[in-house]
């Protein structure tokens, strides 16, 4: 009932598709290509491999999230809870997406900070 229903408001296109591939009808051209044999073997990467997009993603998401959280803090306790809770989201949502897109040279510049206090105490 519910297909006959639905097919009272389809289209004409819609009507004609849905004929064609009710009859099989692929418009004359052959869709099955002949596989092409080169003797080449094909090369898999190992299943250690480290997928470094979803490494990135999330050091952007932590980085954010933790920029967001401190600098709406920030917004609160400099201009007051009416402005920094009512509009100090908007700067930390700005300030947490550069950060978050620049987690790897900040994470680079903690690094190397730690690295050069640590030897100078």
């Amino acid at each position: 009932m519910f297909i006959r229903l639905g097919r009272v408001f389809e289209s004409q296109a819609a009507r004609i598709a849905r004929e064609r591939r009710e009859r099989g009808y692929d418009g004359g051209v052959q869709k099955v290509f002949p596989k092409i044999e080169t003797g080449r073997t094909t090369r898999t990467t190992p299943a250690s491999s480290i997928d470094w997009s979803l490494i990135y993603f999330v050091g952007a998401a932590i980085t954010g999230t933790v920029t967001f959280v401190g600098s709406w803090i920030y917004c609160i306790a400099t201009y007051g809870y009416l402005f920094g809770v009512g509009l100090g989201w908007l700067p930390s949502i700005i300030v947490a997406n550069l950060a978050g897109f620049l987690w790897p040279i900040i994470v680079l510049a903690f690094v190397v900070g730690a690295l050069v206090f640590s030897q100078s105490a």
